[in-house]
């Protein structure tokens, strides 16, 4: 699940960014720029229905989930918007 708990803090960083114009505060400085570029090119709509679904899968405390099954539905999801 420590794939799904990054993207969340990426998907976080992007709102931050987007909807702020700043970019302190974002936890994955590291990647800064990448966000940034990413950032304004992304509809936040979209973002925030990523980030919903995120936290709806890892809201989800049974342990008997197909974590993979759950990544790959949050990636389909993410591919098919457009």
């Amino acid at each position: 699940m420590q794939g799904i708990r990054w993207m969340r803090d990426w998907l976080m960083d992007l709102l931050r960014i987007v909807i702020t114009g700043q970019t302190s505060g974002v936890r994955s400085a590291d990647l800064l720029d990448r966000l940034v570029r990413l950032a304004y090119r992304l509809d936040s709509r979209i973002l925030f229905e990523q980030l919903e679904r995120i936290n709806r899968v890892l809201g989800v405390t049974a342990g008997s989930l197909n974590r993979q099954l759950l990544t790959e539905e949050i990636l389909l999801a993410w591919a098919a918007q457009k």
